[in-house]
């Protein structure tokens, strides 16, 4: 029974470490600032055709960073680790939330947009807030990942206050300083896992 559970904490404390090379931070950081980006482009005139695709190529550089960045960085350093049923069926879960809360998100950011104008928008930029609060949370529990709690914060506020301020038309603003923070956290772990993790010598494999 003690080993049984010395292997689970051993478990998490490897599924911890993969987190602690702020790769994920910056990915979700990258993906607040093509929201701003998205905003700005909107806000200087440019076509929607243009800025959706500015803004769809963002997104993938973002995920493309995600995945390499796990592959390239964070693998070499800390090996390959399998983990069991019962991790993998959190795993399992945490991708079916993160999708659904994408594309529910990206409908409520774009039905937000083209209805600030109307006090009904104060209901969309609720269910925003609600949706990030949850799905970060949610994510956070099964991933053991307690920064996304935080970035699930800085997610929720954006759009409400966004359409409180929607008159000053700062919106590329407001998403911005979210995404630079979460950006420099990002950054900064990541900077702190170079340094604690550097690459094995050559020759020796994790």
């Amino acid at each position: 029974m003690t080993q049984e559970i010395n292997l689970k904490e051993l478990e998490k404390k490897a599924f911890r470490s993969y987190h602690e090379d702020g790769i994920w931070d910056i990915f979700l950081g990258l993906i607040m600032m093509a929201m701003a980006v998205n905003a700005f482009l909107s806000k200087i005139g440019v076509p929607e055709l243009q800025t959706m695709i500015a803004f769809i190529g963002l997104e993938l550089v973002a995920v493309i960073f995600l995945i390499a960045g796990k592959k390239r960085i964070t693998v070499p350093r800390i090996g390959h680790v399998k983990f069991g049923k019962t991790r993998r069926a959190k795993l399992t879960k945490v991708k079916i939330v993160l999708a659904l809360s994408v594309i529910f998100g990206l409908v409520a950011l774009a039905l937000g947009i083209i209805m600030q104008g109307d006090s009904s928008g104060v209901l969309l930029p609720l269910a925003w807030m609600v949706n990030a609060l949850i799905v970060f949370s949610v994510m956070a529990y099964f991933m053991d990942f307690p920064r996304l709690y935080i970035i699930g914060i800085l997610y929720a506020m954006v759009l409400p206050i966004d359409v409180a301020l929607h008159e000053f038309g700062i919106a590329y603003i407001i998403f911005g300083i979210a995404a630079t923070i979460i950006l420099v956290m990002g950054l900064v772990i990541l900077s702190r896992f170079l340094r604690d993790h550097p690459l094995p010598a050559e020759g020796v494999e994790l």
